[in-house]
């Protein structure tokens, strides 16, 4: 969604981000990260290099960050404190990127927020809509 904003201005009112990865290959180590833990997120960094030739997609520039610089929308960012899979600083970086704040989710991690706290998130969720597309 951050990309789509980013390229076609006016498209979105706002961007609502959970869990959100800052780059792809910080995605692609953090699912490496899950499935393996560190050993096997360092064995299976090369294939980002695979990937870039197999895809012609280059993951160290695909940026959520830097498209969230250019879509200048405002964007509730929701994370996990305790998140492996797009680390705490995948979301700081991303909320400095789109000039937000970062709603933390205590104890959460990957998409968790919403099932562990749910009046915390969907009230930040309802904030928000309020906000870019206040009703009335």
């Amino acid at each position: 969604s951050a990309f789509a904003a980013a390229e076609r201005p006016g498209l979105v009112q706002g961007l609502v981000l959970d869990s959100a990865y800052s780059t792809l290959l910080s995605g692609m180590m953090g699912w490496w990260r899950f499935l393996g833990g560190r050993v096997l997120a360092v064995l299976l960094a090369p294939t980002a290099l695979l990937a870039a030739q197999l895809l012609g997609v280059n993951p160290l520039r695909v940026d959520v960050a830097a498209a969230l610089r250019r879509a200048r929308v405002p964007t509730l960012l929701l994370h996990g404190e305790e998140d492996t899979l797009a680390l705490p600083s995948e979301a700081r970086r991303n909320a400095e990127a789109a000039g937000e704040e970062v709603v933390w989710l205590a104890s959460s991690g990957h998409s968790e927020g919403r099932w562990l706290h749910p009046e915390r998130y969907f009230s930040a969720l309802e904030a928000f809509l309020d906000r870019v597309a206040p009703v009335g």
